[in-house]
């Protein structure tokens, strides 16, 4: 998708903000499944980004940045 200058600063400051708060506190999202070693989870990051991740006691490992945009304008 052809995106204008605007959305790409505005989307890469969302995702660098999302990525500081989850360091900080990575059990502020949604979390889809624990073992005993990690805890996935899931975090809205942008109006049309959700941020999938896993942490532990030691590391946060972002996994993907899923497009939630089902149609193209």
């Amino acid at each position: 998708m052809n995106r204008g200058a605007s959305f790409v600063v505005s989307f890469t400051e969302d995702i660098w903000r999302t990525y500081h708060a989850l360091a900080q506190m990575p059990t502020i999202g949604q979390i889809k499944k624990a073992t005993p070693s990690r805890i996935y989870a899931e975090f809205v990051s942008h109006p049309q980004v959700i941020v999938q991740y896993w942490f532990d006691e030691r590391e946060l490992h972002i996994l993907n940045l899923r497009y939630t945009q089902m149609k193209a304008r």
